[in-house]
């Protein structure tokens, strides 16, 4: 009785692990939430950056690019940023937090590895994307990710 008890346990322990571990793949698959579940944009990214195009996932490029895209935000390609300074300190430390190659996310480990030490300033110009869109024709606009991924807004680029 206790021997069938005992592998009773195990085999639902051994069950547990496998769900959960099943879970966490297809959430990291899915989805740009971190390994330390610290994914939620801070409201000042979504609401300024989120204002004129998408809120990038900062898993897109390394914390590099997104140090000289913040470092600029008087010349964000053309526009004129305005943030405050708590609000921009903030921001470009959820973005390095989260950046490509930061280990949140293998996604952006994936994205890292082909970077080879670049840091580019769009993210459309990174070998990942390039890679990931090379069948597609020539769009007017591939910041406009909603156009072909329904979910982008909730980081669910998998369409």
């Amino acid at each position: 009785m206790f021997i069938y008890q005992k592998s009773l346990c195990v085999g639902v322990a051994l069950c547990v692990v496998l769900l959960f571990a099943t879970f966490s793949a297809a959430n990291d698959k899915h989805s740009c939430r971190s390994g330390n579940g610290n994914s939620i944009p801070p409201a000042a990214y979504v609401n300024t950056c989120g204002g004129c195009h998408i809120a990038y996932p900062a898993w897109l490029l390394p914390a590099t690019s997104w140090s000289k895209i913040m470092s600029n935000l008087g010349d964000h390609f053309g526009a004129e940023v305005t943030v405050s300074p708590e609000d921009a300190a903030i921001v470009e430390s959820w973005l390095k937090e989260q950046a490509a190659g930061s280990g949140a996310s293998r996604r952006g480990d994936k994205v890292a590895r082909r970077l080879s030490g670049q840091s580019p300033l769009r993210v459309t110009e990174t070998p990942w994307f390039v890679h990931k869109h090379r069948k597609i024709p020539d769009s007017k606009s591939f910041a406009d990710c909603g156009s072909c991924h329904k979910e982008a807004a909730q980081g669910i680029y998998d369409d």
